[in-house]
C-alpha cells in the first residue's frame, strides 16, 4: 500500500546533501519519488531509467547518489529513512482507518437504538444537537455545542457525524475515510484550509460523480 502524502524533513535532508549538484538533487529526487510511488525498492538493472539519466555524466550521478544515501540488497535499492517514513505513515494511517471504523460502527448502533426507543415512546421527545450553519463567507462551520464532537477529525476537514452519513450514503463504494485523511493532508500541506467543505464537496462530484 502507498499513499498521496509522506511527510518529508527538509533540515535532515539539507544536512546531508550540502555538497551536492543540481543535477545531483534532481538524481535524488527521482530515486525517492520511485520509492515514495510504488512502495517498492529500485531495481539495479532499472536505476537509470528511475533516475533519468541518459547520458554517462548522468549515470555517474545517479550512482554516486545510490552509493552515498542508499543501500543494495538481492539486486534492489533500499533507503533507510524512507522505509521507515512509509511503515510509520502506515501505521498510524491504518490505525486512523479502524479508529473511524469503530466510530461508524457506534454512530450506526446510537442511531439504531434511538430509532427503537423513538419507535417505543412515540411520547418522548429526544434532545436535539446543535445544527451546523454555513458562514457569510460560504464556509461550513458547526456549532460550538458540537465543534469537538467529529465524524472525521482532520488538520483541516472537521465532518459532522450528519454529513459523514450523507457522504456515505452518497458515495457508497468509496473509502471515504482513506479519501478525506488524503485529502486533508493536501489541504494542509497547501495551506488551504478556508472554504474546505464546498472544495471538498466539489472534489467528490468531479471525482466520483454525484
Amino acid at each position: 500500500m502507498t499513499l498521496e502524502y509522506y511527510p518529508f524533513f527538509w533540515g535532515d535532508y539539507g544536512k546531508k546533501t550540502t555538497h551536492l549538484t543540481s543535477n545531483q538533487h534532481g538524481v535524488y529526487f527521482l530515486l525517492m519519488r520511485s520509492i515514495y510511488s510504488s512502495g517498492k525498492p529500485i531495481p539495479d538493472n532499472s536505476r537509470y531509467q528511475v533516475g533519468m539519466a541518459f547520458n554517462t555524466d548522468q549515470q555517474h550521478d545517479v550512482d554516486a547518489i545510490l552509493k552515498e544515501f542508499f543501500f543494495l540488497e538481492d539486486g534492489y535499492w533500499h533507503h533507510e529513512k524512507i522505509t521507515e517514513i512509509m511503515v510509520k505513515s502506515e501505521a498510524e494511517y491504518q490505525k486512523k482507518v479502524e479508529g473511524g471504523r469503530k466510530g461508524g460502527k457506534t454512530r450506526a448502533t446510537n442511531a439504531a437504538a434511538k430509532l427503537k426507543g423513538k419507535s417505543s415512546t412515540p411520547s418522548r421527545t429526544p434532545s436535539r444537537r446543535a445544527s451546523k450553519t454555513p458562514s457569510s463567507n460560504h464556509n461550513h462551520t458547526i456549532s460550538k455545542d458540537i465543534e469537538k464532537d467529529y465524524a472525521f477529525n482532520g488538520h483541516v476537514i472537521k465532518l459532522s457525524d450528519s454529513d459523514w452519513d450523507k457522504w456515505t450514503a452518497l458515495y457508497p463504494r468509496v473509502d471515504l475515510y482513506k479519501y478525506l485523511d488524503e485529502r486533508d493532508n493536501w489541504l494542509a500541506r497547501e495551506g488551504r484550509d478556508d472554504g474546505w467543505f464546498l472544495s471538498t464537496v466539489a472534489d467528490l462530484k468531479r471525482k466520483f460523480g454525484s
